[in-house]
């Protein structure tokens, strides 16, 4: 059964001279199913109806034409108006296959899936509005997986499981060992091992703004010369310690350190390395000497 409501709503735009496409879609935007309309239009289309539609038409003009070939065109404004909106829903729709493949790097998934939906919805208005609820659907998608692949890595990266992070953190500590060391024996090739520890240690200082934040869960505070070593204080944020102990961190440092020939070379004159770990807003502790004898 047609419904009265549609039939009306057509009646009256065609009245105002609003083509057929546009009353399609003004049907389909305001939610309208698609079968009522089509079986709306079919009935306006029937003889007997358009004959009684021209009898209703106050103006003689309008009984003179055809109800059903009405097809007044659009301003250029109007015209203007549904292109830009139809274009809009096309980049939404490419942004969403873009962000599909995006995903994969959050730093330009993210605002690649934000801007296509953002065209998407723009686009929902317009005659392309199949295209604007696709493109709706895939910047979602790419939306979810962007910020999931994001979390994983900031959890990996925070709990010390990202290789890539890992890889980069010793390459900073043993740049910048190998700078102090290789600093201290050319301005002093001579010396104790007390005034060497000195002298490193107060290189760093100088060279380093202290605190450093190292990464996620770790920030290096300082760095003091103690009677046989060199040691340096961190404080852990963030991280779950439940399975650390000064063993773990010790097996984790070992290969950095021992690998170093500069700092090698500090362990084989007896000076030592230390490393201070305390737990923010804890009284957790944790500490690791690395000699010698831990890189034969």
């Amino acid at each position: 059964m047609v419904n009265q409501q549609i039939l009306d709503y057509i009646k009256q735009q065609f009245q105002q001279g609003v083509s057929r496409e546009i009353i399609s879609s003004n049907l389909v935007f305001q939610g309208w199913q698609q079968q009522d309309i089509i079986n709306a239009f079919s009935t306006i289309d029937k003889p007997e109806y358009v004959s009684k539609m021209q009898s209703e038409v106050p103006t003689p003009e309008s009984s003179t034409q055809p109800f059903t070939v009405t097809t007044t065109s659009q301003s250029p404004e109007s015209s203007d108006r549904d292109v830009t909106k139809n274009k809009k829903a096309i980049i939404g729709l490419t942004f969403g296959v873009i962000g599909l493949i995006a995903w994969f790097i959050p730093l330009f998934g993210l605002p690649i899936t934000i801007a296509g939906l953002v065209f998407s919805i723009l686009g929902l208005k317009s005659a392309k509005r199949g295209l604007a609820i696709a493109g709706i659907v895939l910047c979602s998608i790419g939306l979810l997986a962007s910020v999931v692949n994001a979390s994983i890595g900031a959890y990996m990266g925070a709990t010390g499981q990202n290789s890539l992070v890992n890889k980069y953190l010793n390459k900073e500590i043993q740049n910048s060992q190998t700078e102090t060391t290789q600093t201290v024996q050319t301005d002093n090739n001579s010396g104790s091992k007390s005034e060497l520890i000195n002298q490193i240690v107060q290189v760093v200082k100088n060279q380093t703004t202290l605190p450093m934040q190292i990464d996620q869960t770790t920030k290096w505070v300082d760095i003091t010369a103690e009677p046989s070593a060199i040691r340096y204080h961190y404080i852990l944020s963030s991280i779950d310690t439940n399975n650390m102990t000064n063993d773990s961190l010790k097996n984790y440092l070992s290969p950095s350190i021992c690998q170093n020939e500069d700092t090698k070379d500090l362990l084989d004159q007896d000076i030592n390395m230390e490393y201070s770990y305390s737990v923010e807003n804890s009284e957790e502790k944790y500490f690791v000497t690395l000699t010698k004898t831990d890189c034969k």
